[in-house]
């Protein structure tokens, strides 16, 4: 039986690979279709392994440039525009992952056969997505210059819930707690992770000096900072300033 034809989309792709291939003697990147038809990563790189599944092109695995196209039956077939708009299948995960979303295992096969300019796209994509992911990074390649914002930016949020600079106090404890946890995850940092902790039971003790008595989950909240968490931040920070005078 004679396998069908590709899609206009699929043929749009072939038709900028081919056109590729006669200019510059090279198949393009992943980055360089990325590019050329304002598709994501993940899109052009499902769309590569769509082609090479059904048999329209052929690649050397680990190499961004080694595309072999292979003929079409339907070659008389009218071509598409070469700048497609991909259906939302073309442009996500492939078909096997589309019933739950991805884990680590199915992501990373995918980010390793990204090119460095891929990458960089995917990570700036990122970083202009999430305060997370920019914080994420800023503390990974500057640490010292984004540290003490960081920090300062999480103690505003813990405050803020206690004594806003406009009004009252909202008392999300679970904002205040999430804010010191989104810290900790995003830096590692011990000794802020504590700070912060301290900041979060010195302004719950100062908000009931000032207010009055609140209610007991308020008081559940305070108490567990300093009786969990502290406890194990206090000896991690302890060990690690003995593992530096000892290094």
């Amino acid at each position: 039986m004679t396998a069908p034809p590709p899609t206009p989309t699929q043929r749009a792709y072939l038709d900028y690979i081919a056109a590729y291939l006669h200019a510059h003697r090279c198949a393009p990147s992943e980055a360089d279709m990325q590019h050329h038809f304002g598709v994501t990563a993940p899109g052009v790189h499902s769309m590569v392994l769509t082609l090479e599944r059904r048999g329209f092109i052929r690649r050397i695995s680990g190499q961004a440039r080694s595309i072999t196209l292979v003929p079409i039956a339907d070659a008389s077939a009218p071509l598409a525009s070469a700048t497609p708009v991909a259906s939302h299948s073309e442009t996500t995960m492939p078909a096997a992952t589309s019933k739950k979303c991805p884990g680590w295992t199915d992501v990373r096969p995918l980010l390793a056969a990204f090119d460095k300019p891929a990458l960089l796209a995917l990570v700036k994509d990122l970083y202009a997505a999430s305060e997370t992911a920019r914080d994420l990074v800023n503390t990974r390649c500057a640490p010292a210059e984004s540290g003490a914002a960081i920090l300062e930016k999480a103690r505003h949020k813990i405050v803020e819930q206690f004594f806003p600079s406009r009004g009252f106090g909202k008392l999300k404890l679970g904002e205040a707690r999430k804010a010191i946890r989104d810290y900790r995850k995003t830096t590692g940092s011990i000794p802020g992770t504590a700070e912060l902790l301290m900041t979060y039971v010195e302004n719950g003790a100062r908000f009931t000096r000032e207010y009055g008595d609140i209610d007991e989950r308020f008081y559940s909240s305070v108490e567990s900072a300093l009786t969990n968490s502290p406890t194990s931040c206090a000896v991690r920070l302890a060990n690690s300033i003995r593992s530096s005078k000892t290094g």
